[in-house]
């Protein structure tokens, strides 16, 4: 399929924000050029700047040359990362400790294994089903409220839903990190679980889960998984077509920030907007760059592990972008993405709202 072009207003968050040629798509693919024709090595500040790409995919999304030539630039900075680190070279120490998180701990902030399904107590989830929800780390070690509202949601629209024993990290973090044997080793793991649970659908919250299920675990341990990979956005939307979601009124301005994997790789830009607008009396505003066209909150590429206030400085801009049409809430569909934008909101001193969609809309649910 040709995706059209659209008008982006910029092409690289990164570059916009540090206006040097090399932290840009053009730039990036000369020094891959460079690194396979063997007329660049790396060194320290060259693969500092390598690990700077968001690869939020919107230099791929308005590249001429994609549909022919297939120059997708965060997979070419993905196999530059998997270069470096199987020949190696230091990697920044942020990523090595995250690697080492995964591999200890199965996730990549050095929480107990154990700890992972804390947030189920109390909730009588079964272990197996046809559905299967994937929450992926971020929430079940640092948002754990978030799937409890979110389970408590979906059971009051009847939906069976259980989870697995077992569940590691994802492997999105080694994957970009460029240690693709662990991230094979997380995907494997993942897989036997789902398939011990008997999952035929995994429900995931974060479009980087997403991603990494739906594309690269097939990759990765070459073959087709025998369950279908959805984002939390397209179950909660068929809930809300059957009838089974319903709302109380918003009589208030909201505006939708799309993640850039979830819109971009995962293709899923109007489900969260048929939700938001189902409920009554919302004022759905639309950002300036949304869909396909979305920009970057700054939380992509691990780059905020590495460079906070870099990621801080893009988000704020973000903000002040979805802040142009006056609104007073910010629905997103991903937790870094949520993260950022909230960090930033109090950073500007904003009195807007900043919300994961699930909080949202238990805050609404009748």
């Amino acid at each position: 399929m040709i995706r059209p072009i659209t008008n982006t207003y910029g092409v690289c968050p990164v570059y916009d924000e540090l206006k040097f040629e090399h932290y840009g798509s053009r730039g990036r693919i000369a020094i891959a050029r460079g690194i396979l024709e063997g007329k660049l090595d790396y060194d320290k500040k060259l693969i500092d700047v390598l690990y700077t790409c968001l690869g939020c995919g919107l230099c791929a999304e308005v590249c001429p040359m994609y549909d022919w030539a297939k120059v997708d630039t965060p997979l070419v900075i993905r196999a530059l990362h998997q270069d470096i680190f199987e020949k190696g070279y230091e990697i920044p120490e942020s990523h090595r400790q995250s690697l080492a998180n995964i591999e200890k701990e199965q996730n990549p902030f050095a929480r107990k294994k154990k700890e992972r399904l804390a947030w189920s107590q109390d909730l009588n989830m079964p272990t197996g089903g046809d559905i299967i929800l994937f929450p992926g780390c971020d929430f079940s070690y640092q948002q754990p409220e978030t799937i409890r509202k979110l389970v408590t949601l979906l059971k009051k629209a009847k939906m069976d839903i259980g989870i697995s024993k077992d569940e590691g990290c994802c492997g999105y973090p080694a994957l970009w990190a460029g240690n693709v044997s662990l991230a094979r080793k997380m995907a494997i793991n993942n897989v036997e679980e789902m398939q011990k649970a008997g999952a035929k659908k995994v429900v995931t919250m974060c479009p980087s889960c997403y991603i990494t299920l739906k594309d690269d675990y097939p990759e990765l341990i070459g073959k087709k998984s025998n369950f279908e990979v959805l984002h939390i956005t397209e179950v909660l939307a068929n809930l809300v077509e059957e009838e089974r979601l319903r709302f109380k009124e918003f009589p208030h301005k909201v505006t939708y920030h799309d993640p850039c994997q979830l819109a971009r790789r995962g293709n899923i830009y109007e489900a969260p907007r048929r939700v938001l607008k189902s409920i009554p009396n919302i004022e759905f505003v639309e950002p300036l760059r949304h869909s396909l066209n979305t920009w970057c909150c700054g939380g992509g590429g691990l780059v905020p592990l590495m460079s906070l206030n870099l990621s801080l400085n893009l988000a704020s801009k973000r903000m002040m972008e979805l802040k142009d049409n006056e609104v007073e809430t910010v629905v997103t569909a991903c937790p870094f993405c949520e993260k950022m934008l909230r960090l930033a909101s109090k950073k500007l001193k904003m009195n807007t709202k900043v919300y994961y969609i699930s909080d949202f809309l238990s805050k609404l649910d009748c």
